[in-house]
């Protein structure tokens, strides 16, 4: 890989890390927006992340991939520290 490619790399992975706005009290990155849209999680109007973890402990475990666990371990790990970090 040369250095524009790696540079490249880099800026999509940071970009798809970054946080965006949902709504005043929810911030998620791109690619946990990707995957609540996958699973039609409703989470626009979700007035926090507990209230999207709760839409995705709705979700059957079979439907559930490994892509689907780290999107709930990511939000949770984040619902812990926006609650304990006060």
């Amino acid at each position: 890989m040369n250095k524009e490619e790696l540079e490249s790399e880099l800026l999509k992975t940071l970009s798809g890390n970054s946080l965006n706005k949902v709504n005043d009290k929810v911030y998620l990155t791109n690619y946990q927006i990707d995957m609540l849209n996958k699973y039609k999680i409703p989470y626009k109007n979700a007035n926090s992340i507990t209230e999207i973890l709760f839409y995705l402990n709705e979700i059957d475990d079979e439907d559930a991939d490994e892509e689907f666990e780290t999107l709930a371990r990511e939000l949770q790990e984040r619902a812990y520290y926006n609650e304990t970090h006060k």
